[in-house]
């Protein structure tokens, strides 16, 4: 059986032929939405594998969107779509429960290999397809410096150089609860429980560089 696809974007021309050349490479187009509400109610209603979602979307935020679909259909896979590749947007779709982010400059059976990847067995998680990547996938889970996010990353070599949660905050213009967020998602992904694990396992898999400082649990 082929992958369930629901493309969605406000563009309908743009959504046509994304349909019939993501059809070209083998995907099963179950179905289209032109906002963010109409996204909700077509997968409700056809139970897709994966849903290819516009980060530009009227009628509800992007973000709103994708976390009402990771609460709603926790097993449909969610990949945004868009034409910027800003970091922050992306950094914020992958912290939503997005597994791919990809580009609109790229060929089709980029966009293919994409969906098919985030809904193969692996527990694989892609960042980003497109832009400075136009014809590969920088994978996360198999390329260590990808398995976090940039902010992350920034807030873990802090943390591995003894930086508390008000240090964080203060230095990156963050408040301290986005500072806990962070942390939180940092020890899920890392699967640890606590600072000193998540700085030693980032050592261990090269994502900061290695320090004599002591950390605090």
């Amino acid at each position: 059986m082929g992958i369930r696809v629901v493309l969605a974007d406000d563009h309908p021309l743009f959504l046509q032929g994304l349909e019939a050349a993501l059809e070209r490479e083998g995907l099963e187009i179950v179905g289209l939405a032109g906002s963010g509400r109409e996204v909700i109610e077509v997968t409700q209603d056809v139970a897709p594998d994966v849903v290819l979602l516009d980060v530009a979307m009227p009628g509800m935020d992007a973000i709103a969107c994708l976390g009402e679909l990771r609460e709603r259909f926790p097993s449909v896979k969610v990949v945004m779509l868009s034409g910027s590749a800003d970091d922050n947007v992306i950094d914020q779709c992958l912290d939503a429960g997005a597994l791919c982010f990809v580009g609109k400059t790229v060929k089709p059976e980029d966009i293919a290999h994409a969906l098919r990847a985030v809904c193969g067995d692996l527990e694989i998680r892609y960042r980003q397809v497109g832009a400075s990547l136009p014809h590969r996938v920088e994978r996360a889970f198999s390329s260590e410096a990808g398995l976090l996010t940039r902010r992350e990353r920034e807030i873990l070599g802090m943390v591995a150089k003894g930086g508390s949660n008000s240090d964080l905050a203060r230095t990156l213009w963050l408040t301290e609860q986005t500072v806990k967020f962070h942390l939180s998602n940092i020890y899920r992904k890392l699967e640890v429980s606590n600072r000193t694990e998540a700085a030693h396992r980032g050592w261990e898999l090269g994502l900061i560089e290695h320090t004599t400082q002591a950390v605090g649990a």
